[in-house]
């Protein structure tokens, strides 16, 4: 007689030994990598009682180990499944006879798994409908430029799905991912537009992305998209053959996507050669991180291209005609040997019945769970399908962005004129700035990959190659350093101080006796201000720790002897080190200010609320600046570079690459502002010369936002006395310290200004140049850019230019590279922070307690 106990026992058997089966089988595809057991019928089979025999399969092979959620699954339903055994092995049931009713017990863990699926459904479709309330819409506007489809898009949708889904796994199951709407719509005008719909909060960061990929296109933010009226025709549409059949990897050959027709193209003409009001719809939703991870492996996706998406395609059209002619076009692509056809009649009439709800979703750019088929795409297919039309698409009512044709002011130097051209028109006129335009100076403003870098160097490249002038050169980036100084001819001496390989030369301006002491201490606080200025909040420790050091060292041999050249150790060193303080406090003569200053700090400097409110911030800086061994061997070199020597005796080119990116812009911009101050001093005696004794300098900074201090001020306001022309570039406008931007307009009234990436940057300048608009600034082709010169005295219009760059005269980075530029870090050994040996500290003369002991 079948009993309970026999019963259960022999199922629970066989179940616990097809767990266990599934997971060997699943192991040894995986280290085939050929097709996988799915997560799902792994869950099942626990469910129904194999939990036991998928746990010790799990542990004695180590497989999915590593995946946390799936293992938490599967004790969980073993649990569920343990629970009910417990309950069936119970007096009630053993030794009892089995009927029909107790083997419903066998189903209720099917029941839990499709009640906690259904509720996760439930929350996903709450949740998307809520997301879909705040949804961002824009519109893109073509440029007439033509521009090849790169494999960049394909980075895109990856890109896209990660955005897209929750930060963790099991989320998704609670409030789904995010999703992205891509449509063309033509209203009973014939006006054709694109749309792309996204969540507010990852708008900007999807259309900054996707402007990598289409650096011409522009977006315009729009209210509503779609009609709020019920089309008379409409579809979805679906693969002919299971989707699995599509998911195979396509070639890129030279970064550039392989594809016979461009399917935004076909869907255009189509709705260019038919009547009607239609639109086409993608939703694009993406697979959960566990099944994306499965169908990979499956199907031997690559981790690049392999993100997939459930994508809903919906067409509307106000008739019959119209709705055939789009799903006709959708028929001629060929996904991997699969059709893209109409959906099953079945599926339509269903359709019909709930047509309002399904033309609610396609005005919410939603996606629906019951309503409409789906069709599985990786990232790479959607690279093919979804892009935007070509250059060469001539249909009516597109809207493509162009240039303003602007006519070359007269008055401006142009063709043989121009010493060096920067730049040329559409009718192939050179422009640029003559030897009387040179020292009204050049501003170039823009981003990186626009051209500002290799127009600085164009620019300058006449100049730079005369060899009775100096120049000095301070970029962020070795490689834009190296666009300049391929400019700069091999007769011409190059120093080169790179702060990743520090060498022979460092920058330490404050190892320079010979600069008074009160002008030296008003340029060394400006050297903060602005990448620490909001840290610090008391300079006068700063001031009083220099003008103490210098004193000493003047009037003490010891500590000339134990202090060969200030640096920055040495500041942060009486800030930090009280026995070093005092000692300095005693060498100082006793009837100095110096002197009393730091008595009176002596004993508030021990407070610790004092010292955390008023030290320790600028130790955090000096940390900063001194933590990485590059940095402060750069900064803090025992043989400062002779500016004055390279460049107004050897008329050298001296060339500083900073580290924007490696070690932060606040430290790459203190640097710069060194070698400035550096500059200022060893150059400074030039206005008391005669102007036919002086020697022209070409100052030329690269990412010059964070260099604009009072130094730099001073330098431009005298640069007529002491012969410094400049030319700068800057990302932004507004990178600018707001006291500098009035400053700077006036003493830099030649701009080159390219594409805009900020509306502040585009609305700034459209409103000083009345012949164009922030749009145009926004939209720049590439190497683009509005010229803004100044000559005989007066401010001309501006023109369109697009950036000049002649390969004959910039051929020299090669040899600079291999002659010049430092490869490895040389060993430099800095100075040793010593102690002057003056005997024991006598606190009685400093009007302040003794140390505690």
């Amino acid at each position: 007689m079948l009993t309970s106990e026999n019963f259960l026992l022999i199922y629970y058997i066989v179940m616990s030994l097809l767990g266990f089966s599934l997971i060997i089988l699943d192991k040894r595809q995986a280290e085939k990598e050929s097709w996988r057991i799915s997560e799902s019928a792994l869950l099942i089979t626990s469910l129904l009682g194999g939990g036991i025999g998928t746990i010790i399969g799990i542990a004695l092979t180590r497989h999915r180990i590593q995946q946390i959620h799936f293992v938490i699954k599967i004790l969980l339903t073993s649990l569920v499944t343990g629970a009910i055994s417990y309950y069936l092995f119970s007096q009630q049931f053993v030794g009892k006879k089995l009927d029909w009713i107790h083997y419903l017990w066998i189903l209720i863990p099917i029941f839990v798994y499709l009640t906690i699926h259904i509720l996760s459904y439930c929350l996903r479709l709450y949740f998307f409908m809520q997301a879909s309330r705040n949804m961002k819409r824009v519109r893109v506007v073509l440029p007439r430029t033509k521009e090849e489809t790169s494999a960049e898009i394909i980075h895109f949708f990856d890109f896209l799905n990660n955005i897209l889904l929750p930060t963790f796994s099991w989320q998704y199951y609670v409030f789904g991912a995010r999703f992205f709407s891509w449509e063309i719509r033509m209203d009973q005008n014939g006006a054709k537009e694109i749309y792309l719909s996204a969540p507010s909060d990852l708008m900007d960061l999807i259309m900054k992305n996707l402007r990598t990929v289409y650096i011409h296109a522009r977006f315009e933010s729009v209210e509503d998209a779609v009609d709020e009226r019920l089309p008379n025709q409409f579809r979805q549409l679906q693969f002919e053959r299971h989707w699995s059949y599509s998911l195979r990897t396509i070639e890129v050959k030279d970064g550039k996507l392989e594809h016979k027709k461009n399917l935004a193209d076909s869907l255009l003409q189509i709705l260019d050669e038919l009547e009607g009001e239609g639109g086409i719809q993608f939703i694009l939703h993406p697979l959960s991180p566990d099944k994306q991870l499965d169908q990979q492996t499956r199907n031997r996706l690559s981790k690049i291209g392999g993100s997939i998406y459930d994508v809903e395609i919906r067409l509307f059209a106000s008739n019959a005609s119209l709705l055939q002619g789009m799903i006709a076009t959708f028929g001629e692509v060929d996904v991997a040997n699969n059709k893209i056809i109409s959906e099953k009649l079945l599926r339509f009439k269903i359709r019909e019945w709930f047509r309002n709800i399904w033309w609610s979703l396609v005005k919410l750019q939603a996606p629906s769970f019951l309503l409409g088929p789906k069709l599985r795409f990786a990232s790479y297919q959607l690279a093919l399908l979804l892009q935007f039309p070509t250059s060469n698409l001539r249909v009516r009512g597109i809207s493509r962005f162009q240039h303003r044709r602007l006519p070359i002011p007269q008055g401006l130097p142009t063709g043989d004129e121009v010493n060096s051209p920067i730049a040329v028109t559409e009718e192939g006129v050179r422009v640029g700035l003559n030897d009387a335009m040179w020292g009204q100076n050049l501003l170039v403003v823009g981003t990186n990959g626009t051209g500002k870098t290799t127009t600085l160097g164009q620019h300058a490249s006449h100049w730079l190659a005369r060899e009775d002038e100096g120049a000095l050169i301070i970029s962020s980036q070795a490689h834009d350093l190296m666009n300049i100084l391929q400019f700069v001819p091999d007769y011409k001496k190059v120093y080169i101080i790179d702060m990743d390989h520090p060498g022979e030369y460092g920058i330490n301006f404050l190892a320079n006796d010979e600069h008074p002491a009160e002008m030296m201490i008003e340029d060394f606080i400006s050297i903060f201000d602005p990448p620490f200025a909001g840290k610090i909040k008391n300079m006068d420790f700063l001031q009083q720790a220099l003008l103490g050091l210098r004193k000493v060292r003047e009037v003490s041999p010891s500590w000339k002897k134990a202090v060969p050249a200030i640096d920055l150790r040495h500041i942060k060193e009486v800030l930090s080190n009280e026995k070093y303080r005092l000692h300095l406090i005693q060498a100082l003569p006793k009837d100095s200010p110096i002197r009393r200053f730091w008595i009176e700090r002596i004993q508030l400097m021990r407070n610790p609320r004092y010292y955390v409110t008023n030290i320790a911030p600028i130790i955090n800086v000096f940390d900063r600046l001194l933590t990485v061994d590059r940095v402060a061997k750069t900064l803090c070199h025992p043989r400062t570079i002779h500016l004055k020597k390279a460049l107004l005796e050897e008329k050298a080119v001296v060339a500083f690459q900073c580290g924007r990116w490696d070690y932060g812009i606040d430290v790459s911009e203190f640097a710069g502002n060194m070698l400035i101050t550096l500059l200022y001093h060893s150059i400074l005696h030039q206005r008391e010369l005669e102007p036919e004794d002086r020697v022209n300098i070409n100052l030329i900074l690269d990412d010059a936002g964070g260099y604009a201090t009072r130094v730099m001020m001073m330098l431009m306001v005298r640069a007529w006395k002491i012969n410094v022309k400049a030319a700068l570039a800057v990302h932004s406008w507004f990178d600018l310290p707001e006291g500098m931007r009035i400053f700077l307009n006036i003493v830099f009234p030649n701009k080159m200004i390219f594409r805009s990436h900020h509306q502040e940057d585009a609305e700034h300048w459209s409103n000083w140049l009345d012949l164009l608009d922030a749009d145009d600034f926004l939209h720049f082709k590439h190497h683009y850019a509005c010229l803004w010169l100044k000559a005989d005295s007066e401010q001309k219009d501006p023109f369109i230019v697009r950036a000049l760059y002649e390969q004959e005269k910039a051929r020299w980075g090669k040899f600079h590279f291999d002659r010049s530029w430092p490869k490895t870090e040389q060993p430099v050994k800095l100075n040793p922070i010593l102690l002057p040996n003056l005997g024991d500290i006598d606190e009685s003369n400093m009007y302040s307690p003794p140390l505690k002991k």
